[in-house]
């Protein structure tokens, strides 16, 4: 996981906040679209790397207090 997910993402995506515990995880996006493409590519990451994400726990949420969460600077973020 570490090679497939955590090397790549800071190479590729190092404006996106990102953080994870075993095999769940979030990514920060500033846009739904970009939201939308990350999660399109992570697929394709994780299919080249032999892994794949689980649909029923994969969706873009809008994060509507960004205000009240500190560290929460974006709009959407990949549960």
């Amino acid at each position: 996981m570490y090679y497939a997910f955590d090397t790549w993402i800071s190479r590729k995506y190092p404006q996106n906040p990102w953080a994870h515990y075993a095999d769940d995880g979030v990514i920060h996006c500033r846009k739904e679209q970009e939201a939308f493409n990350l999660l399109e590519y992570l697929k394709k990451r994780m299919v080249e790397c032999g892994l794949k994400i689980h649909p029923d726990k994969t969706k873009i949420v809008y994060c509507r207090s960004a205000s009240s969460i500190q560290t929460c600077y974006t709009e959407y973020i990949i549960i």
